[in-house]
């Protein structure tokens, strides 16, 4: 477990135990191990001398090895994004670089015109030009955090339309997942069958087309493809990738302002790029130095 350790800053720590802030697993590393149960279970199926629906099936065992795929999606590390729940009165991150130059992101998850953000003692939206926190990756177990965010996952009103039918989706792939880690050699064939069908009806209508054409050819097509498929964010910020550049800073500040926003009453707030002796305490920050597997 200590190999599994997310090193993020203190204010970080407390705002997920607060659950001021939620980890959202990527979406294509969740599928995929939905995809490889549904072969595993699908072969296993087959593989049944059973002649009953109501017996479980046989010969192979309830779980897979975990050298069958699960080795090979948990050495790609976990992909998540820091959604901000709408109680974190200020929704940025701070990355520092090299130089101790900060970077400030916004979070995603703010519904600026949520009445409880009006009561909210000190709360204050990013002005629209801050960019958005990327994707992370970093090099621990996405079947931890899957489950260890599986019940923080769906968002109600008055978060975005948007955010609230990707969260929905999201957990209805999670919540099949967990249901697939939880066949034992005692779960009948039929209970298994019907797992395999809700799965595959999910994934044809959520998953996308590459996912769709995978399960077409589920029978023939190998583990590894199914785990290759994934397909990460490619602005995604690696745990072992250097901040941004002063450069790359303006470059991305550019980009985001040049994007369409919607009325916001904080848009005229100053910019969150404070000196480092001056950055308000609440705010957290993503350490700089490498996240590497010698260092968990």
């Amino acid at each position: 477990m200590q190999a599994n350790r997310l090193h993020l800053a203190y204010d970080i720590h407390r705002d997920i135990d607060d659950q001021l802030l939620d980890l959202f697993p990527h979406g294509g590393q969740v599928i995929a191990r939905l995809v490889s149960e549904t072969k595993y279970q699908e072969e296993r199926l087959a593989a049944s001398s059973s002649d009953t629906i109501s017996e479980a099936p046989a010969k192979l065992p309830a779980r897979p090895p975990f050298k069958l795929f699960y080795a090979a999606a948990e050495k790609d590390g976990a992909c998540f994004r820091l959604i901000a729940s709408n109680r974190k009165d200020m929704p940025v991150i701070v990355r520092y670089d090299q130089h101790r130059i900060p970077t400030v992101f916004a979070l995603e998850g703010i519904a600026p015109d949520d009445p409880l953000r009006l009561v909210l003692f000190g709360a204050k939206n990013p002005p629209p030009s801050t960019p958005v926190l990327p994707a992370l990756v970093a090099p621990v177990s996405m079947n931890l955090l899957i489950w260890a965010m599986s019940d923080r996952l769906r968002r109600s009103p008055p978060s975005h339309a948007n955010l609230r039918h990707e969260a929905s989706i999201l957990a209805q792939f999670v919540d099949l997942l967990l249901e697939f880690w939880f066949i034992n050699d005692k779960t009948p064939a039929a209970d298994v069958a019907e797992l395999v069908g809700r799965a595959r009806v999910l994934v044809q209508e959520h998953g996308g087309p590459e996912w769709a054409q995978q399960l077409s050819r589920l029978a023939t097509v190998d583990y590894s493809d199914i785990i290759k498929a994934v397909a990460l964010p490619d602005n995604a910020l690696r745990s072992q990738d250097p901040p941004p550049t002063p450069e790359e800073r303006v470059l991305m500040l550019e980009a985001a302002a040049a994007a369409t926003y919607s009325d916001d009453e904080d848009a005229d707030l100053p910019p969150l790029d404070f000196p480092e002796p001056n950055l308000p305490s609440q705010l957290g920050s993503v350490p700089s130095h490498p996240l590497t597997t010698a260092a968990l």
